[in-house]
């Protein structure tokens, strides 16, 4: 089992044999070889004994394992007509999404011990994706910078705020692994994107699909779980969720920036 302070020594490693970054002040990729073990029994509300906080880490471990799947089969169809450098990271982009989608599905198991029934939700999600595949690969691309755009924004609010603080050691481990991963590969999806289209409405159309689907899943995630814990009208649910989304951690607002700033014409993730 890998604690939280082991995988900070290995994300802070030198980054040795790595290929150089993309743009100025972007982080060269490299996959990290991980192993994420939990507890054989977890408290309910593993989060400082918050429902709502709980459920919405919870709805990211539900949601992320078949969105990342979405990803790589889509990134995966590009990768013969993509050169070096950019290549090369993007193979380990792909091994790094692999690794979190395989790591966050072994919390299910754990979910489903507490007796949630998750299969509903992800049937739901899968059929999604599936009609979305059938849009065509420049459009799911464009997506999934979209996507992209808007979890590194999250990766960062998580560690800035130091959200995940009060969680059982190893849901913060691997909550603040995947955050920093993803800051560190902010930038491969656009860049994989631009190298297939310079289309500016389609770059748009991606930006508010991806969003769609994070909004989406993330919040639909925590209805089912609230609701299956009768909490879903509890009023110091609504207190939590109003402080983390207007009040303290303000990540609405924080969202809309962010979405406005991909619609500048020369938006680069890096800039």
């Amino acid at each position: 089992m890998q604690n939280y302070h082991q995988l900070q020594a290995v994300l802070l490693e030198p980054n040795q044999g790595a290929s150089p970054p993309l743009e100025q002040g972007s982080l060269p990729i490299k996959f990290r070889q991980v192993n994420f073990e939990f507890p054989d029994q977890i408290e309910r509300y593993w989060l400082g004994n918050s429902p709502f906080r709980t459920h919405l880490f919870n709805s990211l471990h539900l949601f992320l394992p078949d969105i990342e799947r979405w990803i790589i089969r889509n990134i995966k169809r590009t990768v013969s007509q993509i050169k070096d450098p950019l290549k090369q990271d993007l193979r380990a982009f792909i091994q790094q999404e692999g690794q979190h989608s395989s790591q966050h599905a072994k919390f299910w198991d754990k979910l489903r011990q507490q007796g949630y029934q998750l299969e509903p939700f992800l049937a739901f999600e899968n059929n999604v994706l599936s009609r979305l595949d059938k849009l065509g690969l420049t459009l799911n691309l464009a997506a999934i910078a979209g996507f992209e755009h808007l979890t590194t924004l999250i990766a960062e609010i998580i560690l800035e705020n130091n959200l995940a603080a009060e969680a059982e050691p190893n849901v913060k481990a691997i909550l603040e692994w995947h955050a920093q991963e993803e800051i560190e590969h902010k930038s491969i999806a656009f860049d994989v994107l631009k190298s297939t289209t310079n289309s500016y409405p389609i770059r748009v159309a991606g930006l508010v699909i991806g969003h769609i689907l994070a909004i989406v899943f993330l919040n639909l995630g925590l209805v089912v779980l609230l609701s299956q814990d009768k909490k879903l009208w509890n009023r110091q649910v609504w207190q939590e969720m109003g402080q983390f989304w207007l009040f303290k951690d303000k990540v609405l607002f924080k969202a809309v920036l962010n979405f406005c700033q991909y619609l500048k014409i020369n938006f680069h993730p890096t800039l």
